[in-house]
């Protein structure tokens, strides 16, 4: 016997298209949405209009998830893949460790303090002797 998926109310499932846009937003195009629109090749008044109800077609949505670096699935609702679930875990303790003093105070994105996570690995990793 093949077990039936529960149905998504709608509106739940925009709810959550919303949030994720909005995540989108704040992490690659600084919470501007003009400027996530623009990465996203969309006009402008596209990315407020999903953002307040409008249910964009599938060509939009898959422009909004190559733009956010994202599956539409995720976009959609479905899970993230494990890489993206390690660096919001990863995010989460490094915003932890290093409380407001340090980061908060920065006002960097997500990308922009695994970015300097890494330099700071590459500055502490041995040079190899040439060959």
């Amino acid at each position: 016997m093949v077990a039936m998926k529960k149905k998504i109310p709608k509106k739940f499932r925009l709810e959550v298209f919303q949030g994720r846009l909005r995540e989108l937003i704040d992490r690659k195009a600084q919470g501007k949405p003009s400027r996530f629109a623009a990465q996203a090749g969309l006009q402008n008044n596209e990315i407020p209009a999903y953002l307040t109800g409008r249910i964009p077609g599938a060509d939009k949505v898959w422009a909004i998830a190559q733009a956010g670096g994202v599956s539409v699935d995720w976009l959609l609702g479905g899970e993230p893949p494990e890489e993206s679930r390690f660096k919001k875990t990863l995010i989460r303790y490094l915003r932890r460790r290093f409380v407001a003093a340090e980061l908060d105070d920065l006002d960097l994105t997500d990308e922009q303090i695994l970015d300097k996570l890494a330099d700071s690995l590459v500055e502490l990793t041995p040079k190899k002797r040439g060959k």
